[in-house]
Parts: C-alpha cells; sequence; structure tokens
C-alpha cells in the first residue's frame, strides 16, 4: 500500500508541491509521466486485494471463498426475488450458472410465498468447507448443504425425476442430502391428480425417513405428510 501512494504521489503531485520541496531541478517528461502511471497501475492491483464482484455465473476460488465466509452472515446473501415479505436470498457462492438453479429458484420462490417470508439458496457443496458451513448455520449436522434453508435448520433438497418411476429414489437422494424432498416437473410430466399416490410411494419408503414431502408441479407447491 505505501508503494502505491509513493507512486500516485509521484505521478499527480502538482508542479508548484516540488518547488515546495525543494526539488527544482525535476522535470517530468511526458515518457516519465506515462511510466510512472503504468507502475502506478501496476503497484495498485499488486498491493490491493482483488474485490470480490456479486457475479452470480462466476466460479470463486477457494481463497476467495474464504473471504466471503469469514464476513457477517448478512452480508453473504444477496436478494434476488421479493414479493412483499416473502423473498429469496442466495448466497454469494451459489452459482446461477447451475444446470438446477432455475428450477431451485422457482421452488424458492414458492416456498418464500407460503411462508411469507425469507428463504435462502445455499452454496454449493465443497468437502473442505463442511466444518465452517456448519458453524455458520449453513448446512445440517453432518455438513451436508441441501439447496433451500427455510428456517435454521430446516432444508429441502430440489430433485427433478426424469420419469414417474424415479421418484422415489430421487426423495431418498434428497433425504442422504440433509433435507426434505421437493419433487419438480421440470424434467417429466408429473401430474397434479397423482399427487397423494406419488406421496406414499416416498413417505413409505424405507430409504425416506422424514415425515413430509413437497411436490412443485404445473407451478404450484404441495406439501404431504404422512400419517
Amino acid at each position: 500500500m505505501r508503494a502505491a501512494s509513493h507512486f500516485f504521489y509521484l505521478a499527480f503531485i502538482p508542479e508548484m508541491e516540488y518547488y515546495s520541496a525543494g526539488l527544482k531541478n525535476i522535470t517530468i517528461s511526458s515518457l516519465r509521466f506515462f511510466q510512472i502511471l503504468v507502475l502506478a497501475r501496476i503497484c495498485f492491483h499488486i498491493c490491493l486485494p482483488v474485490p470480490i464482484m456479486r457475479d452470480g455465473r462466476r466460479k470463486y476460488t477457494l481463497q476467495e471463498r474464504k473471504e466471503i465466509y469469514s464476513r457477517p452472515l448478512e452480508e453473504q446473501f444477496i436478494t434476488v426475488y421479493e414479493n412483499g415479505a416473502a423473498v429469496v436470498l442466495k448466497h454469494l457462492i451459489k452459482s446461477e450458472a447451475a444446470e438446477d438453479y432455475g428450477r431451485v429458484l422457482d421452488v424458492a420462490k414458492a416456498l418464500a410465498q407460503e411462508k411469507n417470508g425469507p428463504v435462502f439458496l445455499l452454496p454449493e457443496i465443497n468437502a473442505q468447507e463442511k466444518t465452517l458451513r456448519h458453524s455458520l448455520g449453513l448446512s445440517t449436522e453432518n455438513g451436508k448443504t441441501p439447496d433451500i434453508m427455510i428456517e435454521p435448520g430446516i432444508f429441502i433438497d430440489v430433485k427433478s425425476p426424469e420419469s414417474a418411476d424415479k421418484i422415489v429414489a430421487n426423495a431418498c437422494k434428497a433425504f442422504r442430502q440433509g433435507g426434505m424432498a421437493c419433487i419438480t416437473d421440470h424434467a417429466a410430466v408429473l401430474k397434479m391428480t397423482q399427487i397423494d399416490r406419488y406421496s406414499k410411494w416416498i413417505l413409505n419408503s424405507q430409504g425416506y425417513l422424514l415425515n413430509d414431502v413437497y411436490f412443485f408441479i404445473a407451478g404450484s407447491l404441495h406439501k404431504r405428510t404422512k400419517e
């Protein structure tokens, strides 16, 4: 930083200040002035940390991710949807370029509207960050990070099976990921008239040990609870 300040001072100090500083014999040619500007620019980029932009489609380096996680929790999220009290906040590390981002966002919007409050899109999994994420409340007890957090400790994992006969397998995968399953029709034709049937498949499965399951079909959210 000191070097950068020195170069900026040389580049922009008025001529009268050179005289007042006793440097009467110094003259700066146009070439020398350009050289100083170049040096100043190089030093500026070397000495100052690179700012982390809120670019939802970029991938952050491990060092940048650590810097983001070190911020106050409220500074790690940005608003990506707002409708009155219904708000979706996305973690800075959550990539909008992810293949399932649109599907997850659709579900998050519906959950926020149902809750009439905020829900959170969580960052992608990185094995080196499990302990850190858990300490921030952004993961389950075992370090899993499902897609969405609706309340501290309450998570939803979004799955879009390619056919109806893969619903149970996808729901069980969501459970292993640490969240309640939300099955969507983004990748297959699922019928609203069959939601009760689908839910019985899931809730009676030995691989799904939760009492609730969500469905997002035909643009609307539905919740089913085990009887």
